[in-house]
């Protein structure tokens, strides 16, 4: 078996990765330390397969892990707007838009949906939002105007947490 890190001959001080790739154990403990995935097939890597502790680790690696700006704030109007549409009072299927949208705001910012959803339902709720208030003008309050603002407010922080993605 051949190391295709090194090109020579794998004798001694064999690793093995999950993905059944062999490799000298020195050969891929350097690969590793530059990027986290198998050389052959390009399966991610997590970082216990080394056995040394990595070195010099950029704080790139750290922030890839972590939310961004956008996606945070994604949250932040989602959680508020779930909240909000969860205690307003229930006198339409308005809030229940709010509360599907929130939920899908939440799941998108967690990297679970496509962006496709996200506009899909964005336009269902417009529609229906304007729909439902040309019919009942009664039901424009305070909770209702603050639900909408967040509503837009997720929708501009999605494009936002989209382009970052990209």
């Amino acid at each position: 078996m051949e190391c295709t890190v090194c090109l020579e001959n794998i004798e001694t001080g064999k690793k093995i990765l999950k993905c059944s790739h062999e490799f000298h154990e020195e050969c891929i403990n350097l690969w590793l330390k530059e990027k986290k995935e198998c050389p052959i097939c390009r399966t991610p890597i997590e970082c216990e397969i080394s056995q040394q502790p990595i070195e010099n680790e950029s704080s790139d690696i750290v922030r890839t892990e972590t939310l961004s700006n956008a996606e945070t704030l994604l949250l932040i109007t989602s959680f508020i707007s779930l909240s909000i549409s969860l205690i307003t009072k229930k006198d339409n299927e308005l809030c229940l838009f709010f509360v599907l949208q929130s939920c899908i705001f939440i799941i998108y910012a967690f990297k679970k949906t496509s962006i496709h959803v996200i506009n899909l339902t964005s336009v269902y709720t417009l529609f229906s939002s304007f729909v439902n208030l040309s019919y009942n003008v009664t039901c424009i309050n305070y909770k209702y105007k603050l639900l909408f603002i967040l509503f837009i407010l997720q929708y501009i922080f999605g494009i936002f947490v989209q382009k970052n993605r990209l």
